[in-house]
């Protein structure tokens, strides 16, 4: 079995985007702003598995964060 997506919670999506593109060397799957879609994808392993950074605003990210 190979895990093809993870997801990773994050504050902005955006943001986070910039940073493992830019800083990290990540590269774009799939980008879209407006949607708070960001999907990366490691450089030295396309075929590997894609990481989703996904906004910590859901519920199901609330289930996870202490108040």
């Amino acid at each position: 079995m190979k895990v093809l997506l993870t997801g990773i919670f994050v504050n902005d999506p955006i943001k986070a985007f910039r940073f493992y593109t830019e800083i990290l060397g990540f590269k774009e799957k799939a980008f879209v702003p407006d949607a708070n879609l960001a999907i990366v994808i490691s450089s030295e392993d396309p075929d590997g598995t894609s990481l989703i950074l996904e906004p910590n605003t859901s519920p199901v990210a609330k289930s996870y964060q202490l108040d």
